[in-house]
């Protein structure tokens, strides 16, 4: 086995167009798996992290076949999907009102890009906001459906932003 330092390995993951911290996170998130601890560094299987850099993207193209009605894309872990969203009054209402209409609206938890998880959203709880206001809110949610499998294993081009974004028709 060939072994990489966290520096050497996230400059590796770079090369795909991510950003330093990005990249960090990816490592952090044990998307190339545990590391080896010394007591000076770091160390990667620089197999599994040639792994994480041949995942096909996904095109975005490729994300309104699978997801027509749109698609919540979520920069956090997938054991954070749940609960304390910010989101918007507006934001909210869209997610219900797809919701409704297709039975639940895919997301997708992605770490610099790199598709971890997935579920269908299917309601959304909070209090209220006024004007502009933000609040937090919970979303509902169910295991995905056949559209997952073509997130699975994946990347997704991202780029920097908030912690959410929409994307689809049903959001323009």
């Amino acid at each position: 086995m060939q072994l990489l330092t966290q520096r050497a390995a996230t400059e590796r993951l770079r090369s795909l167009g991510i950003g330093p911290r990005q990249a960090r996170q990816v490592l952090d998130a044990g998307l190339a798996g545990e590391p080896l601890r010394t007591s000076a560094a770091l160390l990667f299987d620089s197999e599994r992290v040639e792994d994480l850099m041949r995942r096909p993207v996904l095109s975005w193209a490729e994300v309104d076949e699978v997801c027509p009605s749109g698609l919540l894309v979520a920069r956090r872990s997938a054991d954070q999907l749940r609960d304390a969203w910010t989101l918007p009054l507006y934001a909210r209402l869209e997610i219900s009102r797809v919701a409704q209409a297709d039975g639940q609206l895919p997301m997708v938890a992605t770490t610099g890009g790199f598709v971890t998880d997935g579920a269908g959203i299917v309601d959304t709880h909070g209090e209220g906001t006024a004007r502009g206001r933000r609040d937090t809110c919970r979303l509902d949610l169910v295991e995905p459906t056949s559209w997952f499998e073509s997130f699975r294993g994946r990347r997704l081009p991202t780029g920097p932003g908030r912690p959410w974004r929409f994307h689809g028709a049903a959001f323009a």
